[in-house]
């Protein structure tokens, strides 16, 4: 297994497991895969050094959360977070990110927590300038 953590401060962390192997990503896919996640890591290291960015948070909703690592990290930010949503569109991604809020949060904690299967459907057109 493959593992990152985040430090929230210094008694708190977001530990999330990012794949069991690399056989859970297509070859095709894995270059891609870490080339996101390392902007996704950068994010959530953001959020854990501007800790005033979600002090007064009640609510967080991460679409496309993969790992969950970003919607996680400011969940544990957050002074008292009565909702936290993370989708993704992946079955095998979801089942990582029960995993991952399971290992971060106490069971008491769960209840506000959720990760949903949503598919964004969304049309963008994309124009070639000459």
């Amino acid at each position: 297994m493959i593992f990152y953590v985040t430090y929230v401060n210094d008694l708190r962390y977001v530990k999330v497991e990012i794949t069991s192997s690399r056989r859970d990503v297509p070859a095709r896919f894995f270059p891609v895969t870490v080339r996101a996640y390392v902007r996704v890591k950068a994010l959530a290291e953001h959020l854990a050094s501007c800790r005033d960015v979600c002090a007064g948070v009640t609510s967080v909703l991460e679409l496309g959360a993969g790992t969950g690592l970003v919607g996680l990290t400011a969940a544990m930010l957050a002074a008292d977070p009565s909702r936290v949503v993370l989708t993704d569109n992946n079955e095998r991604v979801l089942d990582l990110l029960q995993r991952n809020i399971r290992a971060n949060f106490a069971d008491t904690q769960r209840e506000s927590v959720a990760a949903h299967r949503r598919s964004l459907k969304h049309r963008c057109s994309v124009t070639k300038k000459n």
